[in-house]
Order: structure tokens, then C-alpha cells, then sequence
């Protein structure tokens, strides 16, 4: 109860509050989008900050694109819009002949722990829960366990869980 009422509060008031730190935009929005996924997870569906988040998507990094768009789906959002961030996502990524990833371009989140794997494993979760799959989503996890046996495991346990979320849900959708 009281992190929810932390994020509420947070949200009500992300655009005048001060913090230590001097977060950059992108982070502001990408816990914004975050925050709105949590809430909604917790019953606490904020559909208007939902279309706030939605009409500066160019600014919000892919992370917190992914997490806008699972929101989207639990807010109530209109297919329209999900779509779209869908599709936005989907342009983003990169193809190879056996692989396909997705890299986040702004490398200055410092307080937004990032990697390749993480921004992969939630932007196939998101595709997978908003669209139920979507062509060449096969070659994600093959990138994924790629990238795991290039180092013999995964560089992080922010990426040890989002990889393993995503591999459970690919399974789930498909097996």
C-alpha cells in the first residue's frame, strides 16, 4: 500500500520534484512509464498518464517504451495507440539473418540499469503480451541464448531475470 502510494504520489507530482540527482528527460519518462506499469499491475490503472507517455514516446527510451506498452495493454489504451508503440518497437530492432535484438541508443540512463539483453527480454515480453507474438520472434530468443553462451551466462541479475520473464512467457505463448 505504501508503494503505490508512493508512485501515485510521484506521478502526481514527477513534474515539479526536485531530486538530489539531475535525472536526464529520458530517465524522468522511462520511470514514469515504469511507475504506470506498476500501478496498473496493482490495480491502479492511470489511463490519461498512459496517454501522457504515450504522446512524448519519441523521448522515452525503448525500456520504457516496452513497459508503456505492457501498460497500455492493463490501462485500457485503444488498439490504436497500442499498436503503434508496437510497431514503433518492432522498427527498432535489429535483424540479423538468425537473430534479431533490440539496442537502446541513449547510453546516458545512468540510474536506469540498461543492457542490450534486459531492453530485448522486455520489449519481446511486451510484443508477446500485446500482440501474441509477431513474426522473427523465434530469432529473439535465439539471440538471447546466443548472447548467454558468448559469456557462459548473462552479465547481469537485471538480465538473468528479464531473460528468463521473457524465455517463461515465449513458453508459455508457443509451447
Amino acid at each position: 500500500a505504501k508503494a503505490v502510494s508512493w508512485l501515485r504520489d510521484y506521478l502526481g507530482d514527477a513534474q515539479t520534484r526536485q531530486w538530489a540527482y539531475p535525472y536526464s528527460l529520458n530517465e524522468r519518462f522511462a520511470s514514469r512509464a515504469y511507475a504506470v506499469y506498476a500501478l496498473a499491475l496493482h490495480t491502479q490503472p492511470l489511463p490519461n498518464y498512459f496517454s501522457k507517455l504515450f504522446q512524448v514516446r519519441d523521448q522515452i527510451p525503448y525500456e520504457g517504451k516496452a513497459y508503456l506498452l505492457k501498460a497500455g495493454k492493463m490501462v485500457g489504451a485503444s488498439p490504436a495507440d497500442l499498436n503503434v508503440l508496437a510497431e514503433e518497437l518492432l522498427n527498432l530492432s535489429k535483424i540479423a539473418p538468425t537473430t534479431m535484438h533490440f539496442e537502446e541508443p541513449i547510453q546516458s540512463l545512468c540510474w536506469f540499469p540498461q543492457s542490450n539483453v534486459k531492453t530485448t527480454a522486455l520489449t519481446l515480453q511486451a510484443l508477446l503480451d500485446t500482440k501474441g507474438g509477431f513474426p522473427n520472434d523465434d530469432r529473439v530468443i535465439r539471440w538471447l541464448t546466443q548472447e548467454r553462451k558468448i559469456q557462459g551466462r548473462w552479465r547481469t541479475t537485471h538480465e538473468n531475470a528479464a531473460a528468463l520473464w521473457a524465455f517463461q512467457d515465449y513458453y508459455r505463448r508457443y509451447e
